[in-house]
């Protein structure tokens, strides 16, 4: 069995959780209403060795 302190810790992660997915979910839907995005172009933009599929490395290379 877990200890309170584990339980309290593990419920704070999960509404962590929950609150940045509820956030994604809420910049989806604005991206999704703006007529002029458009999700191949972005994934193009994004996968510039043309491997067809994203990584961490995309995303560490669109920081720089």
């Amino acid at each position: 069995m877990f200890t309170l302190e584990t339980e309290n810790l593990t419920s704070q992660l999960f509404l962590i959780i929950a609150e940045g997915e509820r956030n994604v979910e809420t910049l989806r839907q604005i991206i999704s209403e703006n007529l002029e995005f458009d999700p191949y172009l972005a994934f193009r933009f994004l996968d510039k060795e043309d491997k067809r599929y994203l990584d961490e490395y995309n995303f560490v290379n669109l920081m720089k």
